[in-house]
């Protein structure tokens, strides 16, 4: 008798058992859809947002023409020169092509913006050069690259030490955003100084002053567009001209919004 009472409350407490362990994977299993759907509708909004930006850039090409004029630095730019002018298209079209990076680089320059054009204004720079660490590392202050340049502006280890950064198996101050492009700014106005041309300061930001001195030297020219070099530094130069111009294309800023986690 107690045998079959005992195996009874046994049986009860098991499909007792089993009856929470089925109401605990429903409640789970609401919470995993609620996130899932959270999730797939942040990836949705962000695909949009970013189809959105695709169709602005179709809706508007960008063909460049002699009459034109551009803005850089507050130089004016005509573009009846017609090599400045075709290395420019060049690099438009090449941002027509990447929308989605843009938008990521230019949600990152939202967040970077008030901090490199307080930099730049304080050594008296055109805040268009803040296209300049666009360029350089895609906004990520602690990319390294091939060469081993870092940060922000991409110094190599030798120029950091220049202007005082510390660089060594504890600390590399490269990465540290708000010192490498207060010092990235010093180095622009040196080079402005050298050169009184941004193009040209841009240059050997990219192939190094020493290297743009002597090419200007030896090939008897003066201004950047006259100057053989690398293609790397063509394009460079041309692409940030073209990020601060991206406007006539419809392109806007992209304003930082800080992640915010989903409650569970």
């Amino acid at each position: 008798m107690i045998f079959t009472r005992l195996a009874a409350f046994a049986v009860v407490v098991v499909l007792g058992m089993l009856a929470l362990a089925l109401i605990i994977n429903a409640s789970l299993e609401n919470k995993y859809d609620e996130r899932f759907a959270r999730l797939e509708l942040s990836q949705d909004n962000q695909k949009k947002s970013q189809d959105s930006l695709a169709r602005r850039v179709d809706s508007k090409p960008w063909q460049l023409h002699a009459n034109d004029t551009v803005i850089f630095c507050k130089v004016a730019y005509p573009l009846a020169d017609r090599v400045f002018r075709e290395r420019l298209q060049e690099a438009v079209f090449h941002f027509r092509n990447l929308d989605g990076w843009l938008y990521d680089k230019y949600q990152k320059l939202g967040r970077y913006q008030p901090m490199i054009e307080s930099a730049l204004l304080a050594e008296g720079l055109p805040t268009d050069l803040e296209y300049l660490f666009v360029q350089e590392s895609g906004l990520d202050p602690v990319i390294v690259s091939w060469a081993k340049a870092a940060g922000l502006p991409q110094f190599i280890i030798s120029t950091a030490r220049d202007f005082y950064l510390a660089v060594n198996s504890l600390y590399d101050e490269r990465k540290n955003p708000i010192k490498s492009v207060k010092a990235a700014c010093k180095y622009l106005k040196i080079l402005y100084s050298y050169f009184d041309d941004w193009p040209l300061a841009l240059a050997s930001y990219n192939h190094g002053e020493n290297a743009v001195k002597a090419k200007l030297k030896q090939q008897g020219v003066s201004d950047f567009v006259d100057l053989a070099v690398p293609k790397e530094t063509y394009y460079y130069v041309f692409r940030i001209i073209a990020h601060d111009n991206l406007k006539e294309l419809n392109f806007h800023l992209i304003p930082f919004i800080p992640y915010q986690a989903s409650p569970m």
